[in-house]
């Protein structure tokens, strides 16, 4: 069987979002989708890390803001995920003003209001462009 005239299998990127705000949870992924990845998202960062902790073998990155409900906020995520798997690039972002200083090195951070360039600037400033 001749299988010189195949087409490549298509590299499969995973993003994880973590984001309370419904509105931008959904442009969050659809600026994700656009940039080629498929994408995985959750209201607060317990459960993104629940997905984590089952798959972060095929995440390639995390975006998550930084204050939402729940157990954990985004830079104690940010901390866990850079801690346990630091093969897995993480992008913050929030609109709170007294930003705390314990981001962990490494982590781009995106203040809100940002542009969708922006976003997908700190993206692909972490995640290596598929070949």
């Amino acid at each position: 069987m001749d299988t010189s005239n195949r087409p490549a299998p298509a590299v499969t990127l995973l993003a994880v979002v973590a984001e309370d705000e419904l509105l931008l949870q959904a442009l969050v992924r659809e600026v994700l989708k656009q940039e080629g990845f498929n994408v995985e998202t959750f209201g607060t960062a317990d459960a993104a890390l629940q997905f984590l902790e089952r798959h972060w073998q095929q995440v390639n990155v995390v975006v998550s803001n930084v204050r939402m409900p729940g157990v954990i906020d985004g830079i104690q995520l940010a901390g866990i995920v850079t801690d346990r798997w630091p093969s897995v690039p993480f992008v913050l972002m929030s609109g709170y003003a007294g930003l705390r200083n314990d981001i962990p090195a490494g982590v781009p951070f995106l203040h809100k209001p940002w542009t969708l360039d922006q976003l997908t600037e700190a993206v692909w400033e972490v995640v290596p462009r598929p070949q």
